[in-house]
């Protein structure tokens, strides 16, 4: 699948193309956008233990939610940017 984004009067579009045997380009339905994930010091404590090998339980889903909650803006910011180079 070919997407394409471009500007089109300071307006930004997604046009989506897959290529036919013949080697032509045709329109296909975009994949809807992945829903962005609310990055905190939860999520970012909960991916690193992952990393290590340690499997979250319970207790660790709702103190990673509760860390995300009270996580200040700026650094919320900072880990979503983080994040999303990380991200496949």
């Amino acid at each position: 699948m070919l997407i394409v984004s471009y500007s089109f009067k300071t307006e930004m579009r997604t046009r989506c193309f897959k290529v036919s045997p013949q080697g032509e380009p045709e329109p296909v339905p975009c994949p809807e956008p992945r829903p962005r994930r609310k990055a905190g010091l939860g999520t970012a404590i909960k991916a690193a233990t992952t990393a290590v090998g340690i499997k979250p339980c319970g207790g660790c889903q709702r103190r990673a939610a509760q860390l995300d909650a009270v996580t200040p803006g700026w650094v919320a910011k900072l880990l979503a940017r983080l994040w999303r180079r990380s991200a496949p």
